[in-house]
């Protein structure tokens, strides 16, 4: 890689990593529309997948679960590993951008819960580091960016942290607190991302399409089969331990690793099928954060708001999938708007500026 572009890939890192609207706008034009567009797509299916596991759909959304848990967050690690390779400079931002974030969302998360709950199961106390639903995303990707210049130091370091992602789901004490199991499993596909380049990427692009759409539809056929009936989809959440979900250790790790296998098959058919144009759906992909941050509250409430009104859509797939769309349509929408995104990003530069020691010049 050339010194040019090293430094605009430098320039979009930045922009990925630090989550200021108008840095971003200066130099919109030298982002990935490409990635931009997939993120969007990713952000959407992660959205729907939620709705899913929120409204309880069975049988047929089961196994599209499946296919979604199978590549959706793989790849979404992927491109934040991809957009890390200048952590250094970027230390003194992944505490703003993620952890801060982590603790407001994750807690008042809890907070909702706890005040929600009909079943009776409340807690005494709030648990800050055990991170709720989706928001366990933020704190492993804090963990492995941290960690990133130190295991990048030893040889073979992807295929250790292959074989660390296999072990932790033996060991029973790794669980969501922390959010250990999920950090160790997925942080093979961050750092795959962090040794791809630009170069990598492009001849991802360059493969033939009339080839990869046939790969891309057997692949997603195989695991639609295989989902619920042959594997576990709560296996392919990483959350927890073989045992815990009931699953003898060899058939978890032999699941760890399909899904492993399977996941930078579907990514790189989609990065080669993505759309590189700079279009509505890559205006979505700049915003993720936002989307992914507020859209489990709108969906708990929206849970809360059918519970409180009596309304029985469990068992009810047809409504339940109507419900799950549409609120999924509106939710990605609403939380990619330019001025949800504009507030998102002064409340939490405020937020930081307040707790943070001003350097004596």
């Amino acid at each position: 890689m050339n010194e040019i572009e090293e430094k605009n890939l430098e320039v979009v890192n930045d922009t990925y990593i630090n989550n200021d609207l108008i840095e971003e706008k200066n130099i919109h034009n030298k982002r990935d529309s490409g990635l931009d567009c997939l993120k969007a797509i990713l952000i959407i299916l992660v959205v729907f997948g939620h709705s899913i596991d929120y409204f309880k759909l069975d049988g047929i959304f089961t196994k599209i679960n499946g296919v979604l848990y199978i590549f959706h967050m793989p790849l979404f690690i992927f491109i934040s590993g991809y957009f890390s390779k200048k952590i250094e400079k970027a230390e003194g931002k992944i505490i703003k951008n993620i952890l801060i974030p982590f603790f407001i969302f994750n807690t008042a998360y809890i907070i909702l819960d706890q005040k929600t709950r009909i079943d009776g199961k409340t807690s005494e106390y709030l648990n800050i580091f055990m991170p709720v639903y989706a928001y366990w995303y933020l704190f492993s990707l804090f963990t492995w960016k941290v960690l990133l210049k130190y295991v990048t130091k030893f040889k073979f370091s992807i295929l250790l942290i292959f074989l660390a992602s296999l072990y932790v789901g033996i060991v029973n004490e790794a669980n969501r607190f922390l959010s250990i199991s999920r950090t160790i499993a997925f942080f093979p596909y961050f750092i795959l991302g962090y040794y791809t380049n630009k170069e990598h990427i492009e001849k991802i692009r360059g493969l033939n399409k009339k080839i990869t759409i046939p790969i891309l539809l057997v692949l997603i056929a195989v695991t639609y089969v295989l989902s619920d009936n042959v594997i576990d989809v709560e296996l392919l959440k990483n959350a927890v331990s073989y045992h815990s979900l009931k699953v003898e250790n060899l058939k978890g790790m032999y699941v760890r690793i399909f899904q492993f296998c399977m996941a930078m098959s579907i990514s790189v058919c989609l990065i080669n099928l993505a759309p590189q144009k700079n279009n509505y759906l890559a205006n979505i992909g700049q915003k993720t954060i936002t989307i992914y941050l507020i859209s489990s509250f709108i969906q708990k409430l929206i849970c809360v708001f059918i519970e409180n009104s009596n309304i029985d859509i469990i068992g009810n797939n047809a409504i339940s999938i109507s419900i799950s769309i549409i609120s999924t349509i509106l939710i990605v929408l609403i939380c990619s708007t330019d001025k949800v995104y504009e507030i998102y990003n002064k409340v939490i530069d405020w937020i930081y500026r307040k707790i943070t020691i001003k350097e004596k010049i």
